[in-house]
């Protein structure tokens, strides 16, 4: 299967290549005030107003390095509410290539708090710690990032409308 990878720190990780839109540079993004920690912001992808989830904030608890390698990997998230998509980006360090696994993967230690962490496998010579991209995005932002409604609501009724 193929993964694009990406480290957090000096850790080497990869989601699914088949569930990622496209990886797109670092770009500007503008913050939200109030936002929970890990939300980086939102940008515009295609048309479409994106929110975007540094994972190395939601990881190791630090913002991800503003490097050249570091990129948005822009997914379409299952919705939990309405089994829709909703585009997510996500901001990491050092994505710079799709790897193929080499077919030995492991299962890896089961972490509370963690329910992200899959396999592991070995790509040449570094082990990859697979991730689950909707396991990785907290309970508590799937409703900041549209990815769920309160209590059954229709997630349009939730909205604002916006002022001309």
């Amino acid at each position: 299967m193929l993964r694009i990878v990406f480290r957090v720190k000096d850790e080497s990780y990869g989601v699914p290549a088949g569930r990622v839109v496209e990886v797109i540079p670092r770009v500007l993004l503008r913050p939200v005030a109030a936002s929970p920690p890990g939300v980086a912001g939102l940008f515009v992808y295609r048309g479409t107003v994106t929110p975007v989830v540094d994972l190395s904030l939601l990881i190791a608890g630090e913002p991800c390095p503003d490097r050249l390698s570091s990129r948005i990997i822009v997914l379409a998230l299952r919705s939990r509410a309405t089994n829709g998509r909703r585009l997510v980006g996500l901001l990491a360090e050092g994505v710079t290539a799709v790897t193929m696994e080499s077919g030995d993967v492991q299962a890896s230690l089961l972490i509370p708090g963690a329910p992200y962490l899959g396999d592991v496998a070995r790509m040449g010579d570094r082990l990859v710690q697979l991730i689950e991209p909707e396991a990785l995005i907290p309970d508590e932002l799937y409703p900041v990032l549209l990815l769920e409604s309160p209590a059954g609501e229709d997630p349009e009724s939730t909205r604002r409308p916006v002022s001309s």
